[in-house]
């Protein structure tokens, strides 16, 4: 009787051997040099939309998919887009086999490569949300096909290469030029391995120290993070912290707002209570910190990248949501509502910033940025819309008060209604100031 097919191995290195892994540098494709963190939190993110697969950190799971690709080719580790699983039956998560079709040559490709094609043919205007979410599900497919071509772990440095280029281990173009610097990375993927089985990664150690040295020795020093840094953007990618901060603005926002509705239509002859006054200033101290916190997060990438954080998509919607707090602090003597309302204006920019719209990558500085005068230009132009954008939710709130606004309480929501139109104003004000 024919043995019936045994199970892909795969084994995952120590959450310890992990951390030790995610200081190794790496060439990503932008030619930044970058902890092995990043790239294995960037990849997991495009794959699974988390930084975390089941009890895996990002480093575990990644190199784990580079180092046993036959299991990885098998498990649900791709998110599919809501869109697409209507009209392909997927359903949340599919395997790379699963979207894939074996062509007679033992290749894999997409499976649904024809509608991708006839997608990318049309403008985009004209593609509807299935074709648009198809195409990312193409782009995730072609991420798990360069883990398995092990495209993404360019760890070696040439010695005086002009291009200051990093090779994949075992690369045509490296083995041409050095034979040798190969076997280290070999070496120490052979002894994880062992240390996956026995629990002994005093080898893999020791190996994974002698490649950070080799790292350092050879590529030109100028190019290269130091320690510090390294430790920095690991730090930055492991505290999440614009999606603390989002969930934060909008816990103090609605607070704050209940607390200023039920202080405008208590008794109108009343002021607002003690236990009011006493939560609204315990959440305008934690959003004080939330905010101190938001900026440091807007520091760390600038230090990071080496570049002011307000050179892309990402970057400028988070920088906006941050000028929109600063916005909300200046004005917050006003009244109340002010604070709230940039706070909850701040949660929805960063909520569009985590929808997977915009790519989160730290990304080196286009050269027609490289300017100081042009930095200053984008932040005065960008932060002009945290300012207008205030304004605008101070209207949808005074909105609020004239519909609810009754005989009993008609003083003191038309004394609201008139502070916030003069505020709303003066924030206009400055953001066409800014932005002209």
């Amino acid at each position: 009787a024919q043995a019936p097919p045994s199970k892909p191995v795969y084994r995952v290195m120590s959450d310890e051997h992990s951390d030790e892994l995610a200081r190794l540098l790496v060439q990503d494709f932008d030619g930044r040099i970058v902890p092995m963190h990043t790239v294995c939190d960037q990849l997991l993110r495009k794959l699974y939309r988390s930084n975390k697969y089941e009890d895996f950190n990002a480093v575990q799971a990644v190199m784990s998919m580079h180092m046993y690709p036959d299991y990885w080719m098998e498990q649900k580790v791709i998110q599919v887009p809501t869109a697409v699983r209507e009209k392909y039956a997927l359903e949340d998560y599919a395997s790379f086999i699963e979207l894939s079709d074996r062509m007679p040559d033992g290749s894999l490709q997409f499976k649904w490569l024809k509608d991708y094609e006839d997608a990318m043919r049309k403008r985009e205007s004209e593609r509807g949300e299935t074709e648009k979410k198809l195409i990312k599900l193409v782009e995730k497919h072609q991420v798990f096909l360069g883990i398995l071509q092990w495209s993404y772990i360019k760890v070696i440095p040439l010695a005086n290469d002009k291009a200051n280029t990093w090779f994949v281990p075992l690369s045509q173009d490296l083995t041409v030029r050095d034979s040798v610097s190969s076997r280290i990375v070999l070496s120490y993927l052979t002894q994880v391995d062992k240390g996956s089985r026995d629990g002994n990664y005093r080898e893999a150690e020791k190996l994974l120290g002698d490649l950070i040295a080799f790292q350092r020795e050879t590529a030109p020093v100028s190019i290269l993070p130091s320690e510090t840094h390294v430790s920095v953007e690991i730090s930055y990618n492991k505290m999440s912290i614009f999606k603390n901060a989002e969930y934060s603005y909008f816990t103090i926002a609605m607070v704050l707002l209940i607390v200023y509705f039920i202080s405008i239509f208590r008794r109108s002859d009343k002021g607002p209570g003690k236990v009011s006054k006493t939560t609204r200033k315990v959440f305008v101290f934690l959003l004080v910190i939330i905010f101190l916190y938001h900026g440091a997060g807007l520091a760390m990438r600038w230090y990071i990248s080496g570049h002011a954080p307000w050179s892309n998509g990402y970057e400028a919607v988070v920088f906006i949501a941050w000028i929109t707090m600063i916005a909300g602090f200046l004005f917050a003597r006003f009244s109340p509502v002010i604070l709230a309302a940039a706070a909850l204006l701040a949660f929805f920019m960063i909520f569009v910033t985590e929808m997977n719209l915009l790519d989160p990558e730290i990304t080196p500085l286009q050269p027609v940025l490289k300017s100081y005068w042009l930095m200053i230009h984008v932040a005065v132009i960008t932060g002009s819309y945290g300012f207008l954008g205030l304004a605008a939710i101070l209207g949808l709130v005074n909105l609020i008060l004239y519909t609810s606004r009754t005989k009993a309480n008609a003083e003191v929501v038309t004394d609201n209604i008139n502070i916030l139109t003069y505020v709303s104003e003066m924030t206009m004000t400055i953001g066409l100031f800014m932005l002209t």
